[in-house]
């Protein structure tokens, strides 16, 4: 990885630990229920897609279609640009969706309590 690479990592893990919670992802005071799941967490992503975290049924996604983004539940999300999303996956570490793959940017357990 080069240098400017991990710089600019660095500095998104620090936002990403300093943001608070309520910024990382808007949750409205009602959890939507889809078929016998409850949402955890949700927001826009982007101008038409719909980003939802169903828990323990993973991290989803809404353009007209549901699409499963990962199995895995995310302690905290945000949207860096339209294209790309900053997951944070608790023990798994912290990574990098830009709509098609995805890159790990931090390795471990990022302290979600730091973004409360």
């Amino acid at each position: 990885m080069k240098p400017l690479n991990r710089l600019v990592y660095l500095l998104i893990l620090i936002v990403f630990l300093l943001m608070p919670h309520h910024m990382l992802a808007s949750n409205s005071k009602e959890n939507w229920t889809i078929g016998p799941w409850e949402t955890q967490q949700m927001f826009a992503w982007g101008s038409d897609l719909l980003v939802v975290d169903f828990g323990s049924n993973g991290l989803w996604k809404y353009d007209g279609s549901w699409t499963k983004l990962s199995y895995l539940d995310p302690v905290g999300i945000i949207a860096l640009s339209d294209s790309q999303l900053v997951v944070n996956f608790g023990s798994r570490g912290l990574w990098k969706y830009d709509g098609r793959s995805w890159e790990q940017i931090a390795l471990g357990s990022v302290k979600a309590d730091k973004v409360n």
